[in-house]
């Protein structure tokens, strides 16, 4: 049943033009209700696989990086760096993300990066570890699978034999995913460990990875300034 006091009578434009600013008034509560929020929660629609692009990070994402790390929840931070992560620790972590050999991975949306996979050498050139962090519009969504898949070829073409993934035992997307490409999946001090052997590199591995970063860069010059992600950013 229809709210008497938002049906205005036709013959009373007052009453009329009150009910017109309380639609207003709820559409952009309704507006306002996605995106961060002070807590660092993202109300954002959840995405679907289709609704973005992947493409390599250089160091110029580096504030788009750090803005994707604000915007995780606590169950994210939690679930990337296996501890409560504050929002000055993410700023430090992303200076310090794109050193030397290290290969990132973004999933963009309307020019807002949403998850990253990070493949960082262990010491060993033939050993790194990747890591993954998604925000929670974008998970169960298969842009996990898609970004270890790209994880995995880079790591083919770096001449890498082995890649880790350490995650807590609590964490079940993150196990689910490394069942998806190995069974190796150990306990160690009360984290689950999962190793994958990417096979050698080849012709082809060298060319998908030239044909994903082609895309990607298609996909980053149709991005407008307008929608850059410095929302989670504050002073």
């Amino acid at each position: 049943m229809a709210d008497m006091h938002d049906t205005p009578h036709p013959s009373d434009p007052a009453r009329a033009h009150h009910a017109d600013r309380r639609t207003t008034d709820r559409r952009t509560a309704d507006r306002q209700s996605t995106g961060p929020t002070a807590t660092g929660r993202d109300r954002s629609p959840r995405a679907t696989l289709d609704a973005g692009y992947f493409r390599k990070l250089t160091f110029a994402d580096q504030a788009r990086f750090r803005d994707h790390l604000l915007r995780l929840d606590p169950d994210g931070r939690r679930a990337r760096f296996a501890m409560p992560a504050s929002d000055a620790f993410l700023r430090c972590y992303a200076e310090t993300s794109f050193t030397l050999g290290t290969v990132l991975h973004g999933y963009v949306v309307d020019g807002t990066l949403r998850a990253v996979a990070e493949l960082r050498p262990c010491g060993d050139p033939r050993t790194a570890e990747a890591a993954f962090s998604v925000e929670a519009c974008c998970r169960q969504s298969g842009v996990g699978t898609r970004l270890m898949e790209l994880t995995l070829i880079a790591a083919r073409n770096r001449g890498c034999h082995h890649i880790y993934m350490n995650c807590l035992a609590t964490n079940r997307a993150m196990q689910g995913l490394a069942r998806k490409f190995t069974r190796d999946l150990t306990f160690e001090m009360g984290d689950v460990v999962g190793r994958i052997d990417p096979r050698g590199p080849s012709p082809f591995s060298v060319m998908r990875e030239q044909i994903g970063d082609l895309f990607g860069w298609f996909g980053a010059l149709v991005d407008t300034p307008a929608h850059g992600d410095n929302r989670a950013e504050r002073p």
